[in-house]
């Protein structure tokens, strides 16, 4: 029993990888990721590919995609790039 626990723990383990970006990155420009489909390993990819290009990836569910766009507006960020993952968010977007 302890076994099958123990595997699960490593399982979960290797599943959740934490990035970190060693590169300088322009806080005035993000990737925006519209997340419909709950998927961290996209999520992790477009944070990689994020960090390479030297911008920040904002994640949001398709409920905030309107209110956070214009945040980020408001703010004078720039939205160089748009992922949209999963359905269409029940029509929203």
């Amino acid at each position: 029993m302890m076994t099958k626990y123990l595997i699960l723990v490593a399982l979960l383990c290797y599943s959740v990888q934490s990035f970190a970006c060693n590169r300088s990155i322009d806080n005035q420009s993000v990737i925006l990721f519209v997340d419909a489909n709950n998927s961290p390993r996209e999520i992790e990819s477009a944070r990689s590919a994020a960090c390479e290009r030297g911008e920040n990836l904002v994640v949001v569910d398709p409920d905030d995609y309107e209110v956070r766009v214009n945040q980020l507006a408001r703010s004078g960020v720039a939205i160089t790039s748009l992922i949209a993952s999963g359905h269409d968010g029940g029509g929203k977007l």
